[in-house]
C-alpha cells in the first residue's frame, strides 16, 4: 500500500535559498518563489525570474443541482480567466467563458494567511480574499453578458477549517532549483450564483462543498499538465473528493499532488497516469495507478469549448470538459472507495510560453 509522509507546517518551502519537497499539512506562510537565489545554472535578474514564474487558482464547488467552476491564470506574458456553468438537473450545454488579456497587471498573492486579489479586466472583475489565519476564504464574481453568454454575479465562502477538510500542500521540483507548489482543500462553502440577472441557485453549508487550488511555480518553456477532479457523496452518504494531476515534476513517487478525501480524512495517493481512450477530447479519459489504488474512468458529459492561442513563439491550449468518474479509489486503511456517476472535470494545459 502506498504511503507517504505528511509534513507539520513550515513557513515556507524556501529554504536557505533553495526549494524544498514534500507534503505538508497547511499552506505556507508565504509562498514566492522569487527567493530562491539561483533556480538556473547563469546569474538572472530577478525582474526576468518573475516572468518565468506562473500562477494560478481554481474554485470548483456544486451541489446536487449545479456545477461551477472558474479558473484565473497569470502567466505574466498574459492573464486569462475561464468559467463554465453547468445545471445538472435542466442538462443542456453548459455556459462556458473564456478571455485572456495581454495587458493586464493583476498578480496572485505571496500568501494565504491574509492577502486579496482583484482580477479586473473587460467583462470581469473578481476578487479573491484570502484569510486562512480564520480558515475563511471569499470569491466575488461579476461577470458581463456578452454575446449569446448570460451575466453571472456570484458570491462563495470557502471554510477552509483543518478539521473539516484536511487540506494538503505540496513543493514538487522540476530541478535542484526550480520547483511547482500547489496547496488544495476540499471545503464546505455556502454562497449565491445569479444567472442573467434572473436565474438564483443557493448553496448552503450542508449541500455544497468547494474544491479550492492555489498553485505556483517556476515553470519549463513547454508544459503539459493533467488534471482530474470530482466530489460528491458515496453510497454511504459520505462526502467523497478527488484531485489527481500528472506533470513534468520528478520524484513523484516520494510526493506529489494528488488526494482523495472521504468525510474530510485526508489519503495522499500515488502518482498516476492520465490518457485517453481515444484522440478525441470527447473520449474516455483513464486515470490510473501501478499501485493498485486508483481505477477511474471519466466520461467527459458536455464538452467545453477548446480555448487556444498561438502567438509567435507562444502557444496555449486548454481543454476543461465536465463529466462524470467511474471506478474507484483506495484509502489509506485499505477501504475501498466505489466511485459512481461522480460529476467533476478533467482539465488539460499545454503551454510553450
Amino acid at each position: 500500500m502506498y504511503a507517504r509522509e505528511i509534513q507539520a507546517p513550515i513557513d515556507s518551502p524556501i529554504q536557505g535559498g533553495k526549494p524544498v519537497a514534500g507534503t505538508w499539512t497547511r499552506c505556507f506562510k508565504r509562498l514566492d518563489l522569487i527567493d530562491i537565489e539561483k533556480p538556473y545554472r547563469l546569474p538572472v535578474p530577478k525582474w526576468l525570474l518573475d516572468l518565468r514564474i506562473k500562477e494560478w487558482q481554481s474554485f470548483m464547488i456544486q451541489n446536487e443541482a449545479v456545477y461551477f467552476e472558474i479558473f484565473i491564470a497569470n502567466l505574466k506574458f498574459f492573464r486569462f480567466i475561464a468559467a463554465t456553468f453547468y445545471n445538472k438537473e435542466a442538462g443542456g450545454e453548459p455556459v462556458h467563458y473564456f478571455d485572456y488579456f495581454p495587458f493586464s497587471l493583476w498578480r496572485l498573492p505571496a500568501t494565504l494567511s491574509n492577502s486579496s486579489v482583484l482580477c479586473k479586466a473587460p467583462g470581469y472583475s473578481i476578487t479573491v480574499h484570502d484569510w486562512l489565519d480564520a480558515a475563511l476564504i471569499k470569491l466575488d464574481i461579476n461577470i458581463e453578458a456578452s454575446g449569446s453568454l448570460p451575466a453571472i454575479n456570484a458570491r462563495f465562502e470557502f471554510y477552509d477549517e483543518p478539521k473539516n477538510c484536511a487540506p494538503m500542500a505540496v513543493n514538487l521540483l522540476f530541478s535542484d532549483d526550480r520547483s511547482y507548489y500547489t496547496y488544495k482543500s476540499l471545503c464546505p462553502v455556502r454562497g449565491s450564483l445569479k444567472i442573467g440577472g434572473k436565474d438564483e441557485y443557493l448553496f448552503t453549508l450542508e449541500d455544497a462543498r468547494g474544491l479550492f487550488r492555489d498553485s505556483k511555480g517556476i515553470l519549463p518553456y513547454i508544459v503539459r499538465n493533467s488534471w482530474a477532479s470530482g466530489f460528491g457523496f458515496d453510497r454511504a452518504g459520505r462526502r467523497v473528493g478527488f484531485s489527481m494531476g500528472e506533470n513534468q515534476a520528478r520524484g513523484a513517487n516520494k510526493d506529489n499532488e494528488n488526494a482523495l478525501w472521504v468525510d474530510g480524512a485526508l489519503t495522499p495517493l500515488p502518482p498516476v497516469r492520465i490518457t485517453q481512450s481515444g484522440d478525441s477530447i470527447a473520449d474516455e479519459w483513464i486515470i490510473e495507478d501501478i499501485e493498485g489504488m486508483v481505477d477511474l474512468v471519466f466520461t467527459p458529459h458536455k464538452q467545453t469549448k477548446r480555448a487556444a492561442f498561438n502567438i509567435l513563439i507562444s502557444k496555449a491550449e486548454f481543454f476543461n470538459p465536465i463529466g462524470v468518474f467511474t471506478g474507484f479509489v483506495m484509502t489509506k486503511d485499505n477501504e475501498r472507495i466505489e466511485i459512481r456517476k461522480l460529476f467533476g472535470c478533467a482539465e488539460r494545459l499545454y503551454l510553450r510560453l
